[in-house]
């Protein structure tokens, strides 16, 4: 699996204490490095029409020049610097031409941006780096179905958005329940509009939802969907914010639960692309992406037993109108 990383990202800062901080993909690299993983590839900042491919113009046009202008915040948990816009359009650019390798990539970049609607930036994120990449490959030819796998913690309202109302591209998220956490959606009656209708797969989680869930979310609703749908290419939003000991959820997953995920990746798409979101415990979002890559890449298979409920029933209920579960 291939490294897309550049250290410029380092430089989208104004505050050390925000959670969405440098040392997040810092963290990161010096781990892979201390596991003898030290090549990446450096991706080349692209022009800013890759973002119109999915965000408003005027919206990009108000980005580049409020953080030109050294404007602060996009809201209360978004910041700018004077360089954030140019980094954020290399973050995309990086998924971008991970994506568009044709090899399985895992992408160290930052800011996230399974948050940014197509004419708003919001939790941490400016550009929707994994929505950018998605239509870069079904725009270039090199894919005619694509699937979004979100296993962020955090539900991706904005990825959910962009694509609510397209057949060719489907939204898939595993996360904590919106009542309990932001942004409050996700929920599984949204399941699409139009064209749309099916291909947006919403599984929220109470807290406290752990490997066992998780297990049951991928054997039963998560993989017979990546079947049917048969996608060229898979991105997968990967977020660590819920593993147990990351402060920002109360989910708990574990490092063998993310071993997991990655074990099952292959079974979805011939190809993919796996770009970072959130996950803020510095001592942990090293290691958990040394266990994605390492999980990804092994052919020892791993078990989790399943622990199925109620409300994962009903949510099977709910998509069986559109897929066979």
């Amino acid at each position: 699996m291939r490294i897309y990383y550049s250290p410029k990202y380092l430089g989208h800062s104004c505050n050390p204490y925000h959670p969405e901080n440098p040392k997040r993909v810092e963290r990161i690299i010096n781990y892979l490095k201390s596991k003898g993983i030290s090549d990446y590839i450096e991706p080349k900042e692209e022009s800013r029409e890759i973002l119109e491919l999915v965000h408003d113009p005027n919206y990009v046009n108000f980005v580049e020049e409020f953080s030109r202008e050294g404007g602060e915040a996009l809201d209360p948990d978004t910041y700018l610097c004077r360089d954030s816009f140019s980094i954020a359009l290399l973050s995309a650019s990086g998924v971008r031409q991970a994506a568009l390798s044709g090899e399985d990539c895992f992408v160290v970049n930052r800011p996230p941006g399974h948050h940014a609607t197509k004419d708003k930036g919001m939790g941490f994120c400016i550009f929707n780096n994994v929505a950018i990449a998605s239509e870069s490959l079904i725009d270039q030819g090199k894919a005619r179905k694509v699937m979004i796998l979100d296993w962020d913690a955090h539900h991706g309202n904005g990825t959910q958005e962009i694509f609510y109302s397209r057949e060719d591209v489907l939204y898939v998220s595993i996360h904590q329940d919106g009542r309990t956490l932001y942004p409050g959606t996700g929920f599984p009656e949204e399941v699409g509009a139009e064209e749309g209708e099916g291909y947006t797969v919403n599984i929220p989680l109470p807290p406290g939802a752990g490997d066992e869930t998780y297990s049951y979310c991928f054997e039963e609703i998560v993989l017979p969907i990546a079947d049917q749908f048969s996608p060229d290419h898979l991105l997968v939003s990967c977020g660590f914010d819920c593993h147990e000991e990351d402060y920002i959820s109360s989910l708990r997953v574990t490092e063998r639960g993310f071993r997991y995920f990655a074990s099952k990746l292959r079974e979805m798409a011939p190809k993919i692309t796996i770009a970072l979101e959130g996950g803020y415990n510095l001592n942990l979002i090293g290691k958990l992406s040394y266990s994605v890559i390492s999980g990804y890449s092994s052919d020892k298979e791993i078990e989790i037993p399943h622990k199925k409920t109620e409300e994962l029933e009903r949510i099977k209920e709910v998509l069986s109108a559109y897929w066979s579960l």
